[in-house]
């Protein structure tokens, strides 16, 4: 099972009614670089200032509901460096909005 394939069915599985949004920063550093990149209200704002790359701490998002949230780490390994895996990180947000329409 890949890693999209993993997303869908997770996605697949939740109750979407309350999620507030979803944003995108590094698992283990979450604080200092969290990103909205996708609201009920703006649909999906982007990814220009996610962290791309780092050697520790895993690129991730996160499906935000107003009494807990739901983290998906989106990257890979390269070269000694965990970088965003953007494609995957798309796809988990074009399933939740198939999911809301």
């Amino acid at each position: 099972m890949t890693a999209q394939d993993e997303a869908r069915s997770l996605v697949e599985s939740l109750k979407l009614d309350d999620l507030v949004r979803i944003d995108a920063s590094l698992e283990g550093d979450w604080s200092r670089a969290v990103v909205i990149v996708w609201t009920r209200e703006g649909g999906f704002l982007g990814f220009a200032a996610v962290p791309v790359m780092h050697p520790q701490h895993f690129p991730s998002i996160e499906l935000i509901f107003p009494r807990h949230w739901l983290g998906i780490r989106c990257s890979l390994r390269d070269r000694e460096q965990n970088v965003f895996d953007e494609r995957l990180a798309r796809s988990v947000i074009d399933l939740v909005e198939q999911r809301l329409a």
